[in-house]
């Protein structure tokens, strides 16, 4: 695959982000506004339905007064009264009439309507008039029937296409009199409903896009161009070793700042060590200032000894390579819900080439953890990846666990790994079933198991190098040992380096001086909330 440019990159996952967001945000909007103004229309409907009825009642006197002449006074006047509450609730048509279901036929009291032309043919020809009907709508059959709430058509009907809200008119006697029929072309309800989408919608795009716009400049500020900063110092370190790169200016951000110092303080070491090297025996200098860098950037990413603390746990770990590098691994870091993840690892074979990988797998783990994969998810996929691309077909053991941060149940994995010990009054060997060796098979298969931790319990992770450390008379230091020099842990005051130290002295003491032939790890955690 062509490589992009991480700026294009950012800037095309910016640009299909804020589509889709504006897309989905236009869908929802069309839908609410729909909605909005559905339900406002049946709201001013029946408002102008109550005006007209009040008017017919005290204003003009009622339907018989009305039924007169079309051309008094009070006629006149209340078609005016009409046209202006046409305009007012944004109408096209409005009639009031009464309904021969017989015949069937309509005969209209008044009506008007918004369209001029339209209007003048109303007040000549279906003033005071019957005119047959082709049918009777199922509204103004629940009308006519007796029923008193807003009736509404959706539909191309006798009075149009679009919603005709109808209303009974009923009189001081509390007889329903005649209908009341309002009437809303299909146009004028997309008008509206357009108008009110685009007054929301409007806004949020304008203000998602100067948001989304403010959001990339940062990102280009603050991540792509240290990035791209340290691309080119790296390029230019890359042509000439010898000479130390000038500090960068980073953003205050934690990782760009990590990235920074630890590039500053690798060409620094680079640097130094390639000065030097030039006024050594050239093959066997190098080699012992190669095998010391890499001890140092080992011990950077896998130190000899780590302490961590939390609010409900305790972590301790010690390493030592049996040579000047070596292919055992550790490692301890909290996820963004507290939970506290512990690793522990051996790499097949000694030197440069387990550190090697040593390092890629540590760092795949980490960085597969921190996704949200479970133990056994991350081990999977790490197999899958490390089988695809092994050319020297090594392999690894590995053992994952995750402990959160109150509820004390350890979910573990382990993939070949030697087997755990659970730190309580008399430690004991746990026995799960410990899969294959990453590397080995692909498809492992390998599956997540639980382990509640009651407060002050723990458990004791180590390499083969504990167990296998061999005295004088080369017996082996063996799991017996091991939890002999265990047998003293408290749940109420035992710590994880007591516990680790305490291996490891045991160790060195059954050894005698005895020069070890494999990496030996051994870390300790141990669950303390609420001990």
């Amino acid at each position: 695959m062509k490589p992009v440019s991480i700026k294009i990159w950012i800037a095309h996952a910016f640009l299909d982000i804020l589509i889709l967001s504006m897309v989905l945000s236009a869908a929802a909007n069309l839908y609410m506004a729909y909605d909005n103004n559905m339900e406002q229309g049946t709201e001013l409907m029946m408002i102008c339905s109550k005006n007209i009825q009040s008017m017919l009642n005290h204003q003009w006197g009622g339907l018989d007064e009305l039924q007169k002449s079309n051309e008094s006074d009070n006629y006149l006047d209340a078609r005016k009264i009409l046209l202006q509450l046409i305009k007012i609730y944004n109408l096209d048509d409005l009639y009031i009439y009464s309904v021969n279901p017989a015949i069937p036929s309509r005969y209209y009291y008044l009506c008007a309507s918004s369209d001029a032309e339209k209007d003048r043919y109303m007040q000549g020809e279906m003033s005071l008039a019957a005119l047959p009907a082709a049918e009777i709508l199922p509204a103004e059959q629940e009308l006519l029937t007796g029923e008193r709430d807003l009736q509404q058509e959706y539909r191309d009907n006798s009075f149009g296409e679009g919603i005709t809200w109808f209303a009974p008119y009923v009189d001081r006697e509390g007889e329903t009199r005649a209908l009341i029929a309002m009437h809303h072309s299909r146009n004028q309800i997309l008008k509206n409903i357009l108008e009110d989408f685009l007054k929301d919608i409007i806004p949020f795009a304008l203000s998602l896009i100067a948001g989304s716009l403010l959001l990339l400049l940062m990102v280009e500020r603050n991540i792509v161009a240290p990035i791209g900063a340290l691309s080119k110092s790296m390029s230019l370190f890359a042509q000439d070793s010898r000479k130390k790169p000038e500090p960068l200016q980073v953003p205050p951000l934690t990782e760009i700042i990590e990235i920074n110092d630890s590039y500053e303080k690798m060409t620094e070491d680079i640097s130094s060590y390639v000065n030097s090297i030039e006024t050594l025996t050239r093959e066997k200098m190098e080699t012992d200032i190669q095998l010391g860098i890499a001890r140092r950037i080992q011990y950077g990413m896998v130190p000899e000894t780590m302490k961590l603390n939390g609010e409900s746990f305790g972590f301790y770990a010690v390493t030592s390579p049996a040579k000047e590098v070596g292919g055992d691994f550790y490692d301890c870091f909290r996820l963004d819900d507290g939970s506290v993840c512990i690793v522990i690892g051996d790499v097949s074979g000694k030197g440069i080439s387990a550190a090697l990988c040593m390092a890629m797998l540590k760092a795949a783990i980490r960085e597969k953890l921190l996704v949200g994969f479970s133990p056994a998810e991350t081990l999977n996929k790490i197999n899958d990846e490390f089988c695809a691309e092994n050319p020297e077909n090594m392999f690894a053991t590995a053992f994952v666990a995750i402990l959160p941060p109150m509820t004390g149940e350890l979910r573990y994995a382990n993939a070949g790994h030697t087997y755990p010990v659970l730190l309580k009054k008399n430690p004991v060997l746990l026995t799960p079933e410990s899969g294959i060796a990453l590397g080995m098979f692909e498809n492992s298969g390998l599956t997540d198991h639980t382990l509640t931790l009651s407060p002050g319990q723990g458990i004791l992770l180590y390499t083969d190098g504990v167990t296998d450390a061999v005295n004088s008379e080369k017996h082996f230091f063996g799991t017996e040992h091991l939890l002999e020099a265990l047998k003293d842990f408290s749940e109420k005051t035992g710590t994880a380096e007591e516990t680790v130290l305490s291996v490891s002295r045991a160790v060195t003491a059954f050894s005698e001086g005895q020069d070890s032939f494999d990496d030996t790890t051994a870390l300790a955690l141990v669950y303390t909330a609420h001990r």
